[in-house]
């Protein structure tokens, strides 16, 4: 059975993609945080995000940066202790298959995009 298509009325200078951990300590493989379905889903993604930026649509990444001091988190995930999502480190920076100066780019330092970020300021 083939499922009905929405439609929507996309303003483009009103509408952004916002793309979130699409990172290499999240997508690399071997990675600290690698997700291997995350990685599988990058042609779809580039596909969509292509579509976006012909359009005129926004593309924004929004990148967890973990601060330089360890906390409670890195108990439970030693990475964060050896800098994998400080500031400078590789592991925050979009994947090359998705980057391109053109785009948006935010760091996080929560789990949500919003949260203590530059992201709705931005939009």
């Amino acid at each position: 059975m083939e499922m009905e298509r929405i439609q929507y009325d996309i303003r483009p200078l009103k509408t952004a993609l916002i793309l979130l951990d699409l990172t290499h300590a999240f997508i690399a493989p071997g990675a600290p945080f690698e997700v291997p379905a995350a990685r599988a889903m990058l042609p779809r993604i580039r596909t969509l995000v292509d579509a976006c930026r012909a359009a005129g649509i926004q593309v924004v990444h929004c990148s967890y940066v973990h601060g330089d001091k360890a906390t409670h988190m890195s108990d439970a995930w030693p990475a964060l202790s050896e800098g994998v999502l400080n500031a400078e480190s590789k592991g925050v920076e979009i994947v090359d298959e998705l980057r391109s100066d053109r785009d948006l780019f935010i760091e996080k330092k929560t789990y949500g995009a919003f949260h203590l970020s530059a992201l709705e300021a931005e939009l």
